[in-house]
């Protein structure tokens, strides 16, 4: 056994990551209070007036990561994960409602690398297959609003280095609508699916998505007045496309002090222009249009404690929210 395998394989075993919250909101009246990441002073409107979280949220929610990692004889490995989710709004010790409560396996997937016929540029490539978050996806985790979020059911290819600094993913998710309305309309055989490229030179960051759902134009009601239907229309898109442009600084803060930033500017069209969690909005339009701005940093200032300011901006055919805001945070 190499000495490169046998560090591999202290690697292989059973894996188990869990993450859990539980919340008792009580306003002045002693009743039930409103809360969540989206509820701030100012506004609560589209859900997204993001204010913070971990102490406002009233849910029960729950994650279990369950992981298993293999290392063969000729040193390529398979590494199985999956994450289980439920969630409710009930505090009873005991929720039998099942319509206020589901549990879902959130992700269900392999990864498989190190195998000697790659060469070249995927000598040290991953690939998978399943159901998954993309593992570029970055986030505000303090007011847990995502800047990119990308996931579903498909495959691909990771780490593709085309020169030392250079290195490339290679994705193709599919998803659907959802229930937007009705069975009648059965929204859930009408397939999203998502071509993406991820390209990383040193810290730049340049996305790039397809997006085709055939059939989504189909889907209208002129006789609806509400629910989604309502805003579905004869030129409802069946294409789409998204991109983005970021850049990552885990040690500095915009380079003026040691501390973290991060700052994306988003486009997109049709499909494309929820540019927030890609490929999730069946009813946007063929001309629909988005211009996003996000960014934020963490500057340490004291022992235990950091500064984060933060900004973000959408533009779209319709009014959307802006939002800054200024955490200080105690560790």
């Amino acid at each position: 056994m190499t000495a490169q395998m046998a560090k591999d394989r202290a690697h292989d075993g059973f894996e188990f990551n869990a993450y859990a919250r539980a919340g008792l909101l009580v306003n002045n009246h002693g009743k039930g209070g409103r809360g969540g990441p989206s509820v701030s002073p100012a506004s609560s409107l589209n859900g997204d007036a993001h204010a913070g979280r971990l102490g406002n949220e009233k849910d029960n929610y729950i994650e279990l990561s369950l992981g298993k990692r293999v290392t063969f004889d000729d040193g390529s490995w398979t590494h199985f994960k999956t994450m289980i989710a439920d969630g409710a709004n009930s505090p009873d010790p005991w929720v039998q409602d099942n319509n206020s409560h589901h549990i879902n396996v959130r992700q269900i997937y392999v990864e498989m690398g190190d195998f000697n016929d790659f060469t070249g540029p995927t000598k040290n490539a991953i690939i998978w297959a399943g159901k998954r978050f993309d593992s570029r996806n970055f986030d505000i985790h303090f007011t847990d609003s995502n800047i990119v979020f990308l996931g579903g059911a498909g495959g691909g290819i990771s780490g593709v280095k085309w020169t030392p600094a250079f290195q490339g993913d290679y994705n193709v998710y599919g998803r659907n609508f959802g229930d937007l309305g009705g069975d009648h309309y059965n929204d859930n055989d009408i397939q999203d699916l998502m071509f993406t490229a991820n390209h990383y030179y040193n810290n730049w960051q340049l996305m790039l998505t397809g997006l085709t759902a055939q059939g989504n134009d189909k889907l209208k009601d002129t006789t609806s007045t509400t629910g989604s239907y309502a805003l579905r229309s004869d030129n409802s898109a069946t294409h789409g496309y998204f991109s983005m442009l970021a850049y990552h600084d885990k040690q500095q803060f915009y380079g003026l002090a040691p501390g973290v930033s991060e700052t994306a500017l988003q486009y997109g069209r049709g499909l494309g222009a929820e540019a927030r969690q890609i490929g999730s909005d069946g009813d946007l339009t063929d001309k629909a249009m988005s211009v996003r701005f996000a960014s934020y940093g963490i500057l340490p200032f004291a022992k235990n404690w950091q500064l984060a300011p933060l900004r973000h901006r959408p533009t779209q055919r319709r009014p959307l929210s802006e939002w800054r805001s200024l955490r200080l945070g105690n560790l």
